[in-house]
């Protein structure tokens, strides 16, 4: 386990009036970041590799990238995702999370939070208390889904019109303290 790959990344600033179709077209585009970041990390024979990708990486040409090489993969959600639900595409059109949020079934678990340092406050501002830690009790939904890709001529990147065959998972506490 560990980090393999970083692209250290200045966002650029853009002329206002910039048109979007050359927006997209610019090589340094942000979205493009993750398929750069995953092209050189390159394969790994006989070993088991899933990409964890926080929510900048959550755009429909990585994933779409992912899917093309065969690669396992683990993003964290940013996007109201059209999808269909199951993997026949017979299913009803919706949105992933809230196609989630909405459905029954799952399972819980306790889970025992660990205790939050006090942090200081910055200039003379009051910081954060400590907290001790606390037991939930937390809610996971597994579901398969179809993810739709982007209308052709959206301008949502460089990717090929099919949907993504994808399972994706709700966690979340059902009664917060």
């Amino acid at each position: 386990m560990g980090l393999a790959n970083q692209i250290l990344h200045v966002r650029r600033r853009r002329a206002k009036n910039t048109p979007r179709a050359k927006q997209r077209k610019c090589p340094h585009r942000e979205s493009r970041l993750w398929v750069r970041g995953r092209k050189a990390i390159g394969e790994f024979p006989g070993k088991l590799v899933v990409d964890l990708v926080d929510r900048g990486g959550d755009t429909f040409e990585f994933l779409d990238f992912e899917h093309d090489n065969g690669h396992h993969y683990v993003v964290r959600s940013r996007l109201q995702r059209v999808c269909q639900k199951g993997h026949e595409a017979t299913g009803l059109a919706g949105q992933v999370t809230r196609a989630l949020a909405r459905a029954a079934g799952g399972g819980t678990a306790a889970v025992v939070g660990a205790a939050a340092t006090g942090k200081k406050g910055r200039r003379g501002q009051p910081g954060r208390p400590a907290q001790a830690g606390r037991q939930t009790e937390n809610s996971a939904l597994l579901g398969s889904r179809d993810a739709a890709a982007p209308r052709a001529g959206a301008g949502r990147g460089e990717h090929r019109q099919v949907p993504l065959c994808v399972w994706a998972l709700r966690a979340w506490e059902p009664a917060p303290a």
